[in-house]
């Protein structure tokens, strides 16, 4: 896999889904992305910088979402 694209489909048909890296630091998918968590209150996409204590933006199973500096909890909703 010296491309660096990983494909998934079933037996009967072709591929119809794939994850690759498109440039330095960036991870593309060509299709959508289901995330599936128990429960509404779950964080289920966040962004962190690393060595910061604190996520940037998480959003919940719920759809609710927030921002913050890293520094401190979320400062918007």
């Amino acid at each position: 896999m010296g491309h660096g694209t990983k494909n998934w489909g079933n037996v009967a048909v072709a591929h119809d889904i794939a994850l690759w890296r498109a440039i330095a630091s960036t991870l593309l998918l060509d299709d959508t992305l289901n995330c599936r968590r128990t429960a509404t209150s779950n964080c289920t996409y966040s962004s962190r910088v690393t060595g910061e204590s604190e996520l940037r933006w998480p959003m919940n199973s719920d759809g609710s979402q927030s921002w913050g500096n890293g520094t401190t909890p979320s400062i918007l909703s």
